[in-house]
């Protein structure tokens, strides 16, 4: 226990993951936990992480039965689409019974422009496969720089997507909605 502000006792930060878990990546952030159970394996968790790996940024997995310890997948899962330099914030996006990782990448040739991208995986999250562009970053407007950090959620037949958009560090939060074709 620590002592915080006021006096009152907290609990120690607990350390669930560091970049020594994976292969040659000198950095682990950018995390996300969804509740999804790996076919064969004990879990209930999945993490999706952003790793630096040799100065390059792509997308790690990790899992984890009680959401306090982790086991990962030590080497990426998602490397950056053609065109780009670097990946980051994946989302997991179960629809209709098939699985998708959302996550945005910047353009190699401009780092302050960033896309959303889509891969597709297969249940037991080994191999993914890019279905491209998913959401451009002048769909917010024609001067927006960027789009990044893809948030979904699911509600009354509709679907909202949540994002970044403006340039880093100086952003702003955007919504898009979609109300799905009826899946008969």
């Amino acid at each position: 226990m620590e002592v915080g502000a006021g006096g009152v006792r907290m609990a120690r930060p607990l350390q669930l993951l560091t970049s020594k878990m994976f292969d040659a990546i000198n950095e682990a952030s950018y995390a996300r936990v969804s509740r999804y159970t790996l076919p064969g394996k004990d879990n209930r968790y999945i993490m999706l992480l952003m790793g630096n790996n040799r100065r390059t940024r792509r997308i790690y997995l990790a899992w984890s039965k009680d959401g306090r310890r982790l086991e990962s997948r030590r080497t990426p899962l998602v490397d950056r689409p053609p065109g780009t330099g670097q990946i980051a914030q994946a989302w997991y996006f179960p629809w209709r019974g098939r699985h998708y990782l959302i996550y945005h990448a910047h353009l190699t040739d401009s780092f302050q422009t960033a896309n959303l991208y889509a891969s597709e995986i297969d249940p037991a999250f080994e191999q993914p496969t890019l279905l491209g562009l998913f959401h451009d970053h002048t769909t917010a407007g024609p001067h927006n720089v960027a789009q990044m950090s893809p948030c979904f959620l699911e509600a009354q037949g509709k679907i909202y997507m949540y994002t970044n958009i403006g340039p880093r560090l100086n952003q702003k939060i955007a919504l898009a909605v979609a109300e799905p074709d009826d899946p008969r």
